[in-house]
């Protein structure tokens, strides 16, 4: 940019003068960077003094802008969230963009460990994903897609002396009017060698839609993708203070959401009537960790942005975490997202009241939602065992009643009769079923494990 420090003001034009190779902006206050980005500048701030007409000048010095970079460049730091430890010894920062936990020693201020998170394998059973917004089902299953953890708020618990770090999987990209990493998947090129079924992976109703980075996946520098980094594990993650992944909680989100509200599913945070809305951008969207102990027991509560609520989870042996509920208090059927009728939209932190600390002597979680303005203090109740969430007790129909159609949420055999027992149809490794030829009336679908539910044609 040239030598600011030569930079002199003339009096005259009100103007500073630059030598060559500067940049001048006179009033608006913005300086486009996008042409230096990687580059060592130095910006010089040039003011008019209001006591004697003479002009002075500030130097400031910008050492290095870096924005590119993929989310394990070192310089892409980016501390989002701080949990301190129970003996009060150790700060854990999460470093969203840098997909990190740095450690940080509170006796002397100094950084002794950054913890890489790394990536889920959604290509595992269990680790599936509903990836797209326009094939117009719940359809929970795996990609060979490597999502970046990318945590938002974290959280740390000692349990049996071991020290434990949570973290909420929310995922963040990088899109700023200079850079942007963000792009979805049909729209970038895939080595014909790491994904000979790229057509089929890049269809809308497959993954196409979903986004990912471009800043990381191209290994062999040849423009094509050899690996696909999605943004967040649509999860919260249970780590050892060492980083190591000690539970994950998997799909369990987007399949406890599929089968409380099918209809709803993975919806935004500013209206209603957004099904599948998020499915193709972080899905359930995790924000907020909370840890609380309620008696010999530890729980975990997980607040989720968009669909909202809090999902519970008992992590009294944490490498086998179990969930225990979900509780959303939104109301799908409003209309207005202006109402308070509707509830809690967009739920942004998750905080423990324990029974020491109330005037009653109950436990209470209080969440903040950014998006509806609203608090909301729930009472913990009757908190005893945990609910299966087996895959086999997950699935959900919609719409009921239906005109033509009945969607599963899950992908499967299943079986339809009439009231009489008659077979009125059979579909395998699917989750539609047309029964726009039936008669109006009540009928019953069976899956694979003989669970039944019933529906109603119109």
């Amino acid at each position: 940019m040239g030598d600011p420090t030569t930079a002199t003001w003339d009096t005259l034009t009100a103007m500073a003068a630059w030598s060559p190779g500067g940049y001048l902006d006179t009033n608006s206050g913005d300086i486009n960077l996008s042409s230096y980005i990687g580059s060592e500048i130095a910006l010089a701030f040039l003011y008019k003094s209001t006591g004697n007409g003479g002009g002075t000048g500030a130097l400031w010095q910008i050492d290095d802008i870096v924005v590119t970079g993929s989310h394990i460049d070192a310089s892409n730091f980016e501390p989002e969230y701080v949990a301190i430890s129970e003996d009060y010894s150790t700060a854990f920062v999460a470093l969203q963009e840098n997909n990190a936990v740095a450690v940080v020693n509170l006796s002397n201020g100094n950084i002794t460990n950054i913890l890489p998170l790394g990536w889920k394998d959604h290509s595992v059973d269990g680790n599936g994903l509903d990836a797209s917004d326009k094939d117009d089902v719940v359809n929970i299953t795996t990609y060979p897609f490597r999502g970046l953890y990318l945590p938002d708020a974290i959280a740390t618990v000692s349990i049996g002396g071991a020290d434990y770090i949570l973290s909420a999987n929310e995922g963040d990209a990088r899109d700023y009017d200079a850079y942007s990493e963000e792009e979805r998947l049909k729209d970038v090129d895939l080595d014909p060698t790491a994904f000979p079924d790229a057509a089929t992976l890049q269809e809308d109703e497959n993954g196409g839609r979903i986004n990912i980075t471009t800043s990381m996946g191209d290994t062999d520098g040849d423009g094509d993708f050899d690996e696909i980094y999605t943004y967040g594990s649509r999860s919260f993650t249970i780590w050892d203070a060492s980083g190591n992944v000690v539970f994950d909680s998997g799909d369990d989100f987007e399949q406890i959401t599929a089968t409380e509200y099918p209809s709803d599913f993975n919806s935004g945070n500013d209206e209603n009537d957004d099904f599948e809305g998020r499915s193709d951008n972080k899905g359930p969207e995790p924000e907020a960790v909370e840890v609380a102990t309620i008696g010999d027991k530890v729980y975990a509560f997980i607040g989720l942005e968009r669909i909202g609520g809090v999902m519970m989870y008992d992590i009294t042996d944490p490498a086998n975490a179990t969930f225990v509920t979900y509780v959303n208090n939104r109301d799908f059927s409003v209309m207005d997202p202006e109402t308070n009728a509707i509830g809690d939209l967009g739920c942004e932190d998750v905080l423990f009241i324990d029974s020491a600390s109330s005037a009653d002597g109950n436990f209470y979680i209080v969440t903040s939602n950014e998006v509806s303005g609203t608090v909301s203090v729930f009472q913990i109740n009757g908190v005893v065992g945990t609910k299966s969430i087996d895959k086999a007790e997950k699935w959900a129909l919609y719409p009921n009643p239906t005109n033509d159609v009945i969607r599963l949420s899950v992908k499967g055999k299943y079986r339809i009769t009439d009231v009489s027992g008659r077979m009125m149809s059979v579909v395998s490794n699917s989750n539609t079923i047309d029964v726009s030829s039936f008669n109006a009336g009540v009928y019953f679908i069976s899956n694979q494990d003989g669970e039944t539910q019933s529906f109603i044609k119109n």
